[in-house]
């Protein structure tokens, strides 16, 4: 039997067919605006690739909309995108250039209208490739290189706020050598890195006069570089834009100093000449003389000692220039202290002064005599001339830093931050953080409980970490984190609460004024508690290091399913777009269908004006013709549909085609003209009478027909009511071809009279006759319709699973079976359902059957699906798909869900929440949360489960992480023994009326049906009442009977507003074909016949 939709889709070939043979001018500007599966949201390149595919030969200047509401207008090549055109995004953006195989390719322009930025270039396979210029928000403007959509090569680069840079670019960042001018008149001329001055350059100083020349590093000076100011000048070491490091700094009074440096000032050992002569050689400090250090004046005086702010503090020696020598103690730049003070002539005194001034002498004996006299010393000794001090640093001008290029216009729209710094703003980072500065505050809280004078910040610190560890509890992050938290939150409290007591004690003893004895007492006692803390510590570190590796180790496994999950999603990826590939084309029958009476009129036209016209319109057909034949190799595909079409044009052109004829004679047509004119006209009367007469017999013959169709629908409801018979459903199933291949044949009498017909009295006879067929199609589609509803409220297929062995099962066809064919000891069993599936059979031939049963779900019908069967036949791989994660009745029922809604979009708002349950021994169990639920009522139609948790969802591929945590949290060592239910709650608003209308998808993993052994105990009595229940209800159902126990188990009692009522059930008989297994598959297949209301099954023989 043929399905509806091929018939819709023949059908509109033939239309299209029809007129484009009989002239149908062709539209250089139509508008084609087709809606997709998915409704608007449709992709572009996926829909270009199937205009390719359909359109081949689609060449020249035509303006095309796409679903999604973008629209190209320009040049055509095969079907693709290619030469100059405009290509308005629905955005608002719009791109005007060079295309070639549906890429920009080429020169273009292309002005982003959302973001305000603007470029104006060459473009290669779609990206920026090549000279152009590039215009942000702002009014920055790039101009120069690109290299796959980036800047990249040379380049001029003008900020808004004047800032210019023009040099080498990669990546979208200033990179190699360049020069950048900023607004206030400064330069930096040399090598960047990454949009930072990085490596050899000069900066110059426009307002001081100042210039700088060596290393940079990230937009600092680093390394060795030469800094010329007008007064000063630097050549030494730098980092990060002060002097550090070796260098030498020479003043504007001729001062050098030649040393170390540290943050601009002189650190370290250094030499400083004075313009006069003098110098200092010694140690340094933040700019100033400190430690050891020698000054030796231009007299010849020298200093050789200690030194403490530019200052002589300490012990040092003091050569005067006429020989002398002072060896002692120094103070504020003064002899202050005792020392040894030695005369040229070998004299020695021991001496004692105060702030330079001698105020005990004592010779000592030994020394050298005086040549002469001896002529006692001075009571105050001469004073070393002060060294002259070098000056202050901050009379030194400090280089300033070089300004960098503004952060927002350094190639870039704005900051780009690394993947670094992404992942610290994001929650995963800042929880990441926590936890690591938390786990250094707990050992050294550890550490502190069994230091015996410990620091008191630890404990503060840590009593601040538990907050923001709770914290982490509430933020978008893994489950492993968050354990993870919890686990060192508590650890942290503990350690705090011990903490708390010893201090307590401690604070107690102090108080109370012990004695010593009980102070030894209590410090025994805090040691010993110490000890018991300190085992109970390392049982802690023990337990948290057990539970934190197997957190790390949880962690490894959910990155490593994770990125099993991308890649499978990938491959989801591309088997959803052949999907949407295939579907395509029922949306081109639509649009067919759609185009139809606008086809019939035009036919009807051109049939006028060849009647009328028979020259003019015999050089219209031969144009035509020649049209139709250039574009007939775009029309070849491999499908049945495209055979169809083909077969009908070929008929359609031998019948009407006068391209060679016409060619031929068409020096006669011209000279007969009036001579065919008055022919014409005499046959059209004759042909008048023969087709009156053919008109009143097709009319009699088909209302015949619809009297009988009308009486044979009064007797199938009829029979509806009181029970249909296999023989009867199979006479009334005969009687359905017989009147299907009736209608044709008044289709083809239909077509056939179109083509003869040649006045408007004739034409009006045809649309006559063809209302009558349309009315007889549609009061088909209703038989057919309510044939459907006679099947049942319970529908069953059986599924093979393949498995190694001798097969037993034979198909008679798509909906019957035979258990046990040629199978020695076991009688053989015929069973017959709605469709039975064998091995072979993947999930996407079985939703083609399922899906109907998905749109009555949009429609406002509630619907239960489940499988059923002993355990490993496929119920899980049916439900849940390949390895639990694979796209079975669970996603594929969701996508397509989503598909309808998302087509009716614009007519209605729709809100889907999705919830999981498990039902284990009579328990019901949130997948969701973990929580038992208890509570379950049924009122009005409606099965309320309080306390059930809903997640609602936007799209398919959000479902996969809730169906991931149900199969996670559903019971793993019983996972055989319970039944798994995810519920899909849809709520519909139209937009129109406000009307709410809601319905439900149940969809149940059933536990196996095997016998189970007799230490299962209340695991088999559960399994049985439950199994029990569900056939009680389905079998009360399909039969119609007032009096159903829904709930005799809690199985029932939560999907009962899925099975009763107007609500339709799909069973999932699930078996295998091994001989060892027939005892089970019988009895499963005996199951599936009484909830299908069958009383037995049909006999078959051995």
């Amino acid at each position: 039997m043929e399905k509806p939709i091929a018939k819709l889709r023949r059908k509109s070939w033939t239309l299209v067919s029809m007129a484009r043979v009989l002239g149908k001018a062709t539209d250089r500007q139509k508008v084609v605006k087709t809606e997709g599966a998915t409704g608007t949201n449709v992709d572009v390149r996926a829909e270009l690739k199937v205009l390719q595919d359909e359109d081949r030969n689609k060449t020249g200047f035509f303006k095309y909309t796409f679903q999604n509401g973008d629209w190209y207008e320009g040049n055509w090549l095969d079907g693709a995108l290619h030469g100059k055109g405009t290509f308005h995004y629905h955005s608002g953006n719009v791109y005007t250039g060079e295309w070639a195989n549906n890429k920009r390719h080429g020169n273009g322009k292309f002005n982003n209208n959302v973001a305000g930025t603007t470029y104006d270039g060459a473009w290669k396979n779609d990206m920026r490739h090549g000279k152009g210029t590039s215009t942000d928000k702002e009014g920055n403007q790039y101009t120069g290189d690109w290299l796959n959509g980036q800047m990249s090569g040379s380049g001029s680069y003008k900020f808004v706020n004047g800032d210019r840079y023009e040099g080498s670019m990669s990546d979208n960042d200033f990179s190699g050598n360049g020069t950048f001018w900023y607004a206030n008149g400064d330069k930096y001329e040399g090598e960047w890195r990454n949009g930072q001055q990085t490596g050899t350059g000069t900066f110059y100083y426009r307002e001081l006069q100042h210039k700088y020349t060596g290393k940079w590093y990230q937009d600092k000076k680093n390394g060795h570089g030469k800094y010329v100011g007008t007064d000063f000048e630097y050549d030494g070491e730098w980092k990060n834009d002060t002097m550090c490091g070796t260098g030498t700094y020479t003043y504007a009074s001729g001062d050098r100093y030649v040393g170390e440096w540290r943050d601009d000032n002189e650190h370290g050992h250094g030499v400083y000449y004075f313009a006069d002569g003098s110098r200092f050689d010694g140690t340094w400090n933040a700019g100033r003389r400190n430690g050891k250090g020698v000054f030796t004046a231009v007299d010849g005086a020298k200093y050789d000692g200690d030194w403490e702010d530019n200052l002589k503090v300490g012990h040092g020696i003091y050569y005067y220039p006429n020989g002398d020598k002072y060896d002692g103690e120094w103070d504020n730049d003064a002899m202050h202290g005792e020392g040894v003070y030695h005369y040229k002539s070998g004299k020695k005194y021991n001496v004692v002064y105060q702030n330079g001034n001698c105020v005990s002498k004592k010779a000592i004996a030994g020394s050298a005599p005086q040549k002469s006299t001896p002529t006692p010393p001075p009571q105050k000794s001469p004073t070393p001339p002060p060294p002259p001090s070098p000056p202050k640093q901050e009379f030194v001008p400090s280089p300033p830093a070089a300004p960098r290029p503004p952060s927002g216009g350094r190639g870039t729209a704005a900051y780009r931050p690394t993947t670094a710094e992404r992942y610290n703003a994001s929650a995963e980072g800042k929880a990441s953080q926590i936890l690591e500065a938390a786990r250094f505050n707990s050992l050294n809280l550890m550490q502190a409980l069994e230091d015996p004078d410990p620091d008191a910040s630890i404990a503060d610190k840590c009593r601040a970490a538990v907050p923001d560890l709770r914290s982490i509890l509430a933020m978008s992050v893994n489950e492993v984190m968050k354990e993870e938290a919890s686990v060192l939150a508590d650890q942290i409290s503990e350690l705090l609460n011990m903490w708390d007591d010893i201090q307590r004690d401690l604070n107690d003893s102090r108080k109370n004024g012990e004695s010593r004895a009980d102070a030894e007492r209590r410090r025994e006692e805090e040691e010993r508690r110490r000890r018991e803390a300190k085992s109970r510590l390392d049982a802690s570190k023990s337990e948290t290091r057990s539970k934190l590796d197997a957190l790390r180790e949880k962690r490894r496994l959910e990155k490593e399913a994770k990125e099993e999950a991308e890649r499978i999603a990938e491959q989801l990826a591309e088997q959803k777009k052949k999907r949407d590939a295939l579907l395509n084309n029922d949306a081109q029958a639509k649009e067919w269908a759609q185009k139809e009476s606008s086809y019939e009129k035009e036919i009807r036209q051109l049939k006028a004006e060849l009647a009328n016209r028979p020259t003019a319109k015999a050089a219209a057909l031969r144009e035509q013709i020649e049209r139709e034949n250039l574009k007939r190799l775009e029309l070849e595909k491999a499908t049945s549909e495209e055979k169809i079409r083909q077969q009908v044009e070929a008929k359609v052109r031998k019948e009407i085609d006068p391209n060679e004829a016409i060619k031929a004679k068409e020096e006669e047509l011209k000279a007969q003209e009036e001579k065919l004119l008055k022919d014409k006209e005499e046959q059209i009367k004759l042909r008048e009478a023969a087709l009156k007469k053919r008109v009143d017999a097709v009319r009699e013959s088909c209302q015949q027909q619809l009297e009988d169709v009308q009486a044979e629908l009064q007797e199938t409801i009829n029979l509806a009511h009181g029970g249909m018979s296999e023989a009867k459903k199979m006479e009334y199933e005969l009687k359905m071809e017989k009147m299907k291949a009736s209608l044709t044949q008044i289709q083809q009498a239909a077509t056939n009279l179109d083509y003869e017909v040649a006045s408007d009295k004739d034409i009006a006879e045809v649309e006559r006759l063809r209302g009558l067929y349309q009315k007889e199609l549609k009061e088909r589609k209703e038989i057919y319709n309510q044939l459907v509803d006679l099947k049942g409220a319970v529908r069953v297929f059986a599924r093979v699973c393949p498995r190694d062995g001798t097969d037993s099962i034979k198909y008679l066809n798509s909906e019957t079976l035979v258990l046990g064919f040629q199978t020695d000891g076991f009688k053989a069993r015929t069973f017959e359902f709605d469709r039975a599936f064998p091995p072979t059979t993947d999930v996407a031939e079985i939703m083609e059957d399922t899906l109907p049963l998905i749109s009555s779900v949009a429609d406002g019908f509630n619907v239960c699906i489940f499988a059923y069967g002993p355990t490993g036949t496929g119920k899980s791989h049916t439900m849940c798909g390949p390895g639990g994660t694979g796209n079975g009745v669970y996603k594929a029922s969701l996508g397509e869900l989503f598909r309808i809604l998302n087509g009716k979009r614009d007519e209605q708002d729709s809100i889907v929440e999705v919830s999981a349950i498990e039902v284990y021994n009579e328990q019901v169990k949130d997948l969701q949360n973990g929580r038992n639920l208890n509570s379950i009522s049924f009122s009005d139609g409606v099965t309320e489960i309080s306390g059930i948790g809903l997640t609602k969802v936007s799209t398919p591929g959000a479902f996969d992480g809730i169906l991931a945590k149900a199969l996670n949290q559903r019971t793993k060592e019983k996972e055989d023994r319970s039944h798994m239910i995810v519920f899909f709650n849809l709520t519909v608003i139209n937009k129109d009326s406000g009307k709410k209308t809601t319905s439900k998808l149940a969809l149940i993993d059933m536990a196996g049906n095997e016998k189970l052994p007799a230490s299962a105990g209340a695991d088999a009595q559960g399994i049985t009442r439950a199994l029990g229940a569900m056939g009680d209800c389905l079998a009360g159902a399909a039969t119609k009977s007032k009096n159903i126990n829904y709930s005799a188990s809690m199985l029932t009692r939560c999907v009962q507003d899925c099975i009763s009522g107007k609500a339709k059930t799909l069973m999932f008989a699930t078996l295998t074909p091994v001989k060892d297994d027939l005892d089970q598959s019988l009895q499963t297949l005996l199951f599936a016949a009484r909830c299908r209301g069958q009383e037995e099954e049909k006999k078959g023989k051995k």
